[in-house]
């Protein structure tokens, strides 16, 4: 596995705990101060990632809001 394919492993991984913290908090609104600073962290880290990954290659709208297929 090449670098590249690590961090779009990386991202899809931070991709799937961002929307589940989302829904998390969706549906568990009483608990939003104490995880909402953790899906700041999170998404803060894809955006990270997806820089990276743009330096090789740029990014289609799909893969950015799905994750990239490995």
């Amino acid at each position: 596995m090449n670098d590249l394919d690590k961090l779009k492993q990386e991202y899809n991984h931070n991709l799937t705990r961002y929307y589940n913290g989302c829904k998390y908090l969706e549906d568990n609104s009483e608990q939003w101060d104490l995880y909402i600073q953790e899906i700041f962290n999170i998404l803060e880290n894809i955006n990270k990632i997806l820089a990276q990954i743009s330096i090789y290659e740029k990014p289609n709208k799909k893969e950015i809001l799905e994750g990239f297929e490995l």
